[in-house]
């Protein structure tokens, strides 16, 4: 199996695994409309409701990170806000987007706003209770995005599939994507690195 259909195997089992509680618990709902007497539905509806909303912001996000529509499709930065925080549980986590352009609208470079999307993403894996995702836009040469909560970190085989120091066979759906993400940011002449202290991950785009 080469690399390629490895990765796309890998991603593909990541968004499925990803939809599959947001969609099953639309289900749930269905179901406790059709066991349930009256006294459920407002419930049930709710959660349904709350899970669609859920799911159809996970495709949005994933048809922007993971398929092509990212690469011209994001034109503005206020798109790749939307989308991000979208994606994130926002009762858990909030952003900071003080350190970004401040005219949001602004055009993006084609690919920057994909590789963006994928950087949030990290960045909301390595918290994990609560914390703030930071973005920070020094010029098109220099993007940040940071996680800063207590316990924010790393999985040392994530950090290893980012350097490129890990082979096709240690590859996870749980790691695909930052391969994918640093690849990404290799066909744009870019580099992107994980840098880790105490409480605080910051991931950058650098040129």
């Amino acid at each position: 199996m080469n690399v390629d259909q490895h990765i796309t195997e890998l991603l593909a089992s990541r968004i499925c695994h990803g939809l599959a509680a947001t969609v099953g618990a639309v289900g749930n709902g269905v179901e406790l409309i059709e066991e349930f007497d009256d006294s459920m539905r407002d419930e049930a509806m709710s959660l349904i409701a709350m899970s669609a909303h859920s799911a159809s912001n996970q495709l949005k996000f994933f048809r922007m990170a993971y398929g092509s529509a990212g690469h011209d499709g994001l034109a503005s930065l206020a798109e790749v806000k939307r989308l991000g925080e979208g994606i994130v549980d926002l009762d858990k986590f909030a952003f900071d987007w003080t350190g970004a352009p401040s005219e949001l609208g602004s055009s993006l470079e084609p690919g920057i706003g994909k590789v963006l999307l994928l950087m949030i993403e990290l960045a909301s894996e390595s918290l994990i209770r609560d914390g703030t995702i930071s973005i920070s836009w020094e010029d098109a040469n220099l993007i940040s995005v940071s996680a800063q909560g207590k316990g924010a970190s790393v999985e040392d085989n994530l950090s290893r599939v980012l350097l490129g120091g890990a082979g096709l066979s240690e590859m996870t759906a749980r790691t695909a994507h930052a391969y994918y993400a640093r690849t990404t940011a290799q066909a744009l002449d870019a580099v992107l690195v994980c840098e880790q202290t105490e409480d605080t991950v910051i991931y950058k785009l650098e040129r």
